[in-house]
């Protein structure tokens, strides 16, 4: 499970800009402090407490990066503050055009029911003998249209 998280922090830099990396490698995050246990990043990986945290943070962010999971407000001690701004830029940017397509589904809606409804007005102020419906008569055996059939 650490060589695994190591990998996926590996991919994390990789993902990141050279300029937002910062010359970071995945040698010197192990190196560097965890925040929260006050251990280096190798034995706070290799501790049954902080083990778990830090590989579900590093998890999460790689969802992140992938564009499918969630906004990660932490750090995980990761050169990632540029990359937590552009992902909430995108899933803005993707809120506000499924926000934009149901207003125009909306609005469509809307005058499809009014367009039923106008027809219906339509319908009501016909006259009575109008809206009867009219079938065609049947013709007797003679052609005759009586309807009766002798």
């Amino acid at each position: 499970m650490i060589q695994e998280t190591v990998q996926r922090v590996g991919w994390i830099l990789g993902e990141l800009p050279e300029d937002e990396r910062a010359g970071t490698t995945v040698e010197q995050w192990l190196q560097s402090i965890h925040q929260e246990s006050g251990l280096t990043y190798d034995r706070a990986l290799r501790s049954e407490v902080e083990a778990p945290k830090i590989m579900g943070e590093i998890e999460t962010i790689v969802q992140m990066l992938e564009g499918n999971g969630p906004l990660f407000y932490g750090s995980a001690g990761l050169p990632i503050g540029n990359a937590i701004s552009r992902r909430k830029a995108k899933m803005e940017e993707q809120a506000e055009v499924r926000r934009q397509r149901q207003l125009l589904e909306a609005s469509r809606l809307r005058h499809s029911r009014r367009s039923v409804l106008d027809g219906n007005l339509l319908f009501r102020n016909l006259p009575y003998f109008m809206k009867i419906e009219r079938r065609p008569t049947r013709r007797c055996l003679r052609g005759h249209a009586c309807g009766r059939a002798e």
